[in-house]
């Protein structure tokens, strides 16, 4: 795929992110590359954003700030993730709650917690305030966690860091990922 192909489809995936909030009855007209660009564009900007915790290249991330302070905070890897497609929508939508009451993962499903959609058979009202994962603000609908779980699966689980997806990801900006391409990590 050349360069001009590349930036379409991304600016294309970045238009149908507004589609993605529709209905998941668009997401099933996208052809597979366009789908996944799209939750590409969740997982790299808000309204998921989910780099920030889980890293650029999947791997995980600590965090240097006020969170840090009595746990280790940021995401784990997704690269090493066992998660099922179904485990990892749940977890994306419920977000959840470290033993020691702090939040490891904000919710992004609205109605999450709610009766229309029970987080490991609890509702908020069963678990006290003060342990019940973040809101971060940002809400994402049923499709648009779906798409970004499946961006997520498709580029980064079982997987370890190359030039390809690298280059895919920073597409104007490919220096980044000319260590890959220099020594041949795959």
């Amino acid at each position: 795929m050349n360069r001009t192909t590349k930036l379409l489809l991304v600016a294309l995936a970045l238009c149908m992110t507004p589609v993605l909030s529709a209905s998941g009855q668009d997401l099933k007209e996208m052809d597979r590359q366009t789908y996944l660009l799209a939750g590409q564009q969740i997982f790299k900007n808000p309204p998921g954003d989910c780099s920030a915790c889980h890293g650029w290249n999947g791997t995980g991330r600590a965090h240097d700030h006020i969170y840090a302070v009595d746990f280790d905070a940021g995401g784990p890897s997704l690269s090493l993730s066992k998660m099922t497609r179904d485990e990892m929508i749940h977890m994306v939508s419920c977000g959840s709650v470290a033993s020691n009451g702090v939040n490891v993962m904000p919710q992004y499903r609205p109605d999450a917690w709610t009766p229309a959609y029970p987080c490991w058979g609890k509702l908020a009202a069963d678990i006290p305030a003060d342990q019940r994962p973040l809101r971060t603000g940002w809400n994402l609908t049923h499709a648009q966690i779906e798409a970004v779980v499946d961006y997520i699966q498709d580029a980064y689980q079982g997987k370890l860091m190359n030039w390809d997806w690298c280059s895919t990801y920073f597409d104007d900006f490919k220096r980044m990922c000319e260590v890959w391409r220099d020594y041949g990590a795959q």
